[in-house]
């Protein structure tokens, strides 16, 4: 819906106030906080099958301080580690969508790694999990089990497998499973090997990473990342490419892409793929992110490397340019539909591209990310920074055919200084617009509005969504078409003020911010046919076929249903259970819910 219609609304006196929001509202906001300087994150959000919603968090402690809050109150007591820097904690928190706790999964062991770690809901109102941790620093620590308190005040215990030789700490990967009440359901861990045959000599401590993760109808988990010495899952070993003369340093640019296919019930693996270098010399490849709809899983990759050529999912593929963005589709056997690879080179010297986001709508997949250099797809589809300084960068692409149409970076037309763009959304009943979920480190976390054709925008037209008089950034990102909100985290070492009115409290240090937000309509979807989410009240309202249809598991409750022109039209009561009403076609309003009939 347009500004123009919601002005409409205003002027003929709807009674339905909400419905004519003119820029997004804060519904909520709260600081989840540890007391160091730079251990809290937000790795990922997630909306529950059940209506609320999942947080994936990090809190960092210190011996003496160690005290994790939410909301001003305390949550969890952090690992006492003493030394210079600080412990990561592990943090599932369950709120509901007005940011109440409903329960959080802590760990009380092992130290967390940052950007490294998702989540994705399952069918049941639970949720999986996966995170990357170490054992705390200090041989005290060294080799503890992995330990959890889940939600249900359960403690759980893990054993840490390893070598009499090593003495060292080193990176694992975990994947769980919680119950929609918080119960841990069950844990598995993937470990890389540290002393790998053609290296023997070397112990290498960091080498595997995971960033993109998506549950199936039947709550199987698909995981992604990059490996750099060989790993072992569910008695099958993959052994990596692209490693050839690397010493171990964490921070090159090597290794090769794994993806995972878990079952839900127990964590075994189900099935599992890597990539095949068929020519060329590839310097690095990774999966980042995934994403799933109508059956189909989306992988966003990276490769490094000029003219190579690989297989992956049963189809070949080649790569171009000084780094490779690659985009692909997935059945749930892992074999490709179609990849595209566009071509990325430097600016100077300089080039980048992280943070990406996927996400489809209708017939088009968009892809977000922050970006130095160039991105293209031939002669006619390109996007380039004007800097070495990050920018957005978004693309729209063809879901069906894997086509990149268009790509535009967020300058000249914002000016930005450090920015990246993290997801894209549309609303699915009116998608002429497209919002960009992003960051200016200089301004503030925002929603930009581009022309959906064009990729045109309007600085007039973005939302600021979270600001600070410190540095901020953003992180989780969670959208709800059928009611319009969002639910995002944004991380500050200052107070955050959130849609320009409502403040947060100071953090101890750094703190993140967990923000509940109500949109305008036009991000309101009012298709038919549309799945309702349940709200708090326990009531679902949807339409179809001009036939109104309310769900109530609570009290019984009289609803006002109001025609375009504001008139009432019917008073209905709502009873406990099923309640149906036929009104003909035509556009509605009910509890506050305006409905496609």
């Amino acid at each position: 819906m347009n500004r123009l219609k919601i002005l409409g609304y205003l002027m003929i006196g709807l009674p339905v106030m909400n419905v004519a929001a003119q820029s997004p509202e804060a519904m909520w906001a709260n600081i989840f906080d540890g007391p160091t300087t730079s251990g809290d994150q937000a790795q990922a959000t997630s909306l529950s099958a059940d209506g609320n919603v999942y947080w994936h968090l990090l809190g960092g402690s210190i011996k003496g301080a160690n005290t994790i809050s939410y909301a001003g109150s305390e949550l969890f007591n952090g690992v006492e580690y003493e030394g210079t820097s600080q412990n990561n904690n592990l943090c599932i928190l369950k709120t509901d969508r007005d940011g109440n706790k409903i329960w959080d999964l802590h760990s009380t062991s092992c130290d967390y790694a940052n950007n490294q770690g998702t989540l994705a809901s399952t069918s049941d109102g639970g949720v999986i999990f996966s995170a990357k941790l170490r054992s705390t620093d200090g041989s005290e620590f060294l080799f503890n089990d992995i330990s959890f308190v889940d939600g249900k005040g359960k403690s759980h215990s893990f054993s840490w497998e390893h070598n009499a030789s090593d003495e060292k700490r080193f990176y694992q990967l975990i994947i769980g499973r919680i119950s929609p009440d918080g119960e841990l359901m069950w844990l598995k861990s993937i470990q890389a090997d540290r002393h790998p045959a053609d290296n023997a000599d070397i112990f290498i401590a960091d080498a595997i990473y995971t960033t993109g993760m998506v549950t199936d109808d039947e709550d199987n988990a698909y995981i992604c990342g990059n490996f750099r010495t060989p790993i072992t899952i569910s008695g099958s070993t993959l052994n990596p490419q692209c490693v050839a003369g690397w010493t171990g340093n964490a921070q090159s640019t090597v290794g090769d892409a794994y993806l995972f296919k878990i079952d839900g019930k127990n964590g075994n693996a189900i099935s599992l793929a890597t990539p095949t270098v068929v020519s060329g010399n590839p310097t690095s490849i990774n999966l980042q992110k995934l994403h799933r709809d109508k059956g189909s899983i989306y992988a966003q990759g990276l490769v490094y490397g000029d003219g190579a050529s690989l297989i992956f999912g049963n189809r070949q593929f080649n790569t171009k340019g000084y780094f490779s963005p690659v985009i692909m589709e997935l059945d749930k056997d892992l074999d490709a539909k179609w990849i595209t690879a566009m071509e990325g080179s430097r600016f100077n010297t300089s080039h980048g591209f992280q943070n990406a986001g996927i996400n489809t709508i209708g017939d088009i997949l968009w892809l977000t990310a922050q970006f130095t250099g160039t991105v293209a797809a031939g002669e006619s589809v390109s996007a380039s920074t004007v800097s070495a300084m990050r920018e957005g960068l978004l693309v729209k692409i063809d879901r069906n055919s894997g086509e990149v149409m268009k790509a535009v970076s967020s300058r000249p037309v914002y000016s930005d200084n450090i920015a990246g763009y993290f997801m894209a959304i549309q609303n699915p009943s009116e998608p002429e617009n497209v919002y960009v979920y992003g960051y200016n480190m200089a301004t503030g976390v925002f929603l930009r509005q581009y022309d959906s054709n064009t990729l045109e925008s309007d600085p007039l037209t973005e939302w600021m969504l979270a600001s600070s008089t410190g540095t901020i950034t953003c992180q989780g990102f969670a959208y709800s078409p059928e009611r319009g909100q969002i639910f995002i985290s944004g991380r500050s070492n200052k107070a955050m003020t959130i849609c320009g009115d409502l403040q947060t409290s100071q953090p101890t240090n750094w703190g993140i911010a967990l923000a509940g937000i109500q949109l305008p309509s036009e991000l309101i979807a009012t298709g038919v046919g549309l799945t309702a989410v349940p709200d708090n009240s326990d009531l679902m309202i949807y339409g179809n076929n001009g036939k109104l249809t309310i769900l109530n598991s609570g009290d019984r409750r009289l609803l006002d249903v109001f025609d375009i022109s504001g008139r009432r039209v019917a008073t209905i009561n709502a009873t406990d259970g099923r309640t149906c009403v036929e009104l003909g076609r035509g556009i509605y309003f009910v509890d506050g819910k305006k409905l496609a009939l």
